[in-house]
């Protein structure tokens, strides 16, 4: 557990891109150079007389996120894609494993998610292609479980 002041260190070593475990359709994905994901929640200010908020009422969790791939796992995905399109790709969780020191694992879990599509580009001296896939994602676990 974390303490507040404190660096948030695992035996000394910080969590790092290097030392994470993707899995998609329970296979590890190697070639990922991002991941980005949230779950903000609307929070609307409640009003009555006057012109300031007497409270807040609490709406909606909205998850999104999106990866960025080497074009060649990119491929591999649209390879086995029903007609070659990755958003036919059925419903999947995406588990992040952050890989500690003591080898012990600590885990997200995005779920139920699904490609919604693909946008590829490239440019000059770009020596390694990749591409970013917008997700979606029906809801995300801190915890992992």
């Amino acid at each position: 557990m974390a303490v507040l002041g404190k660096p948030t260190n695992i035996n000394g070593v910080a969590y790092s891109h290097s030392n994470i475990v993707i899995n998609i359709l329970g296979v590890p994905i190697i070639g990922v150079t991002d991941i980005s994901y949230a779950d903000p929640q609307d929070i609307v200010p409640n009003y009555g007389t006057g012109n300031k908020p007497i409270s807040v009422g609490f709406g909606k969790i909205s998850p999104d996120g999106s990866i960025t791939l080497e074009m060649g796992e990119v491929e591999k995905l649209t390879a086995v894609a029903p007609d070659g399109r990755i958003q036919n790709i059925g419903f999947f969780d995406i588990g992040v494993n952050f890989l500690t020191e003591d080898g012990k694992f600590a885990r997200h879990r995005l779920k139920q998610c699904r490609f919604k599509g693909r946008a590829a580009s490239s440019a000059v001296d770009n020596n390694q292609l990749t591409e970013v896939l917008a997700l979606h994602i029906s809801d995300i676990s801190w915890d992992g479980k």
